[in-house]
């Protein structure tokens, strides 16, 4: 528990791998692996979300005043134009571990608002073991066909002509003239090819 509040301090969260604990940060990261239509069991993306309506738009937090004996005080940080929009206040209340900033406080306060009011989609998939490496903390990206209509993925076939200049693929891919194109390939195990 002491743990896990003390992640909070760098917005971090704690979880055990391999015989220890591992910290990691919220913080801006590449993505390490890109899921499709070609790598997810039978191709599905399912969504969850909350309503805007039940967002957050006040969170009062709790942080100790220097001033004060470190004694606990709470300071109070609202969306306003939420509020105004909804026309009703949906409050939260969150502690600031280790802060001793009212300043501080209300960045904390803000980051959680902003959180909450941004992070409010869940997807979820099946993948094989091509997202076994993949650990709390790290980012991903998706790019859903179904949702987003751009098709840039799929899978090497196992029929079709093996001669040294064709790569066949699971479906016709339409190329546009005067445009790049970079392929990667991913192999469950070691390979080696020429880059010619």
């Amino acid at each position: 528990k002491v743990l896990k509040d003390l992640a909070t301090v760098f917005r971090g969260i704690m979880y055990w791998i391999n015989g220890q604990v591992v910290a990691v940060q919220d913080s801006p990261k590449e993505s390490v692996f890109t899921f499709t239509q070609g790598n997810v069991v039978d191709g599905l993306f399912n969504y969850e979300g909350q309503s805007d309506r039940v967002s957050l738009n006040r969170v009062n937090v709790s942080y100790s005043e220097p001033d004060k004996s470190y004694s606990k005080e709470v300071v109070t940080v609202d969306n306003l134009d939420n509020i105004v929009e909804k026309n009703r206040v949906l409050t939260q209340d969150i502690v600031a571990f280790g802060c001793t900033s009212r300043g501080q406080a209300i960045r904390a306060g803000k980051w959680y608002l902003e959180t909450n009011a941004r992070e409010n989609e869940i997807i979820k998939f099946e993948t094989g073991s091509n997202g076994s490496f993949i650990v709390p903390g790290d980012i991903i990206s998706v790019q859903d066909q179904e949702k987003d209509l751009v098709q840039f993925s799929g899978r090497v076939s196992n029929t079709g002509t093996r001669d040294t200049d064709t790569i066949p693929l699971d479906r016709d891919i339409t190329l546009q003239t005067g445009s790049s194109y970079v392929l990667h390939v991913y192999f469950a195990g070691g390979a080696a090819y020429l880059n010619q």
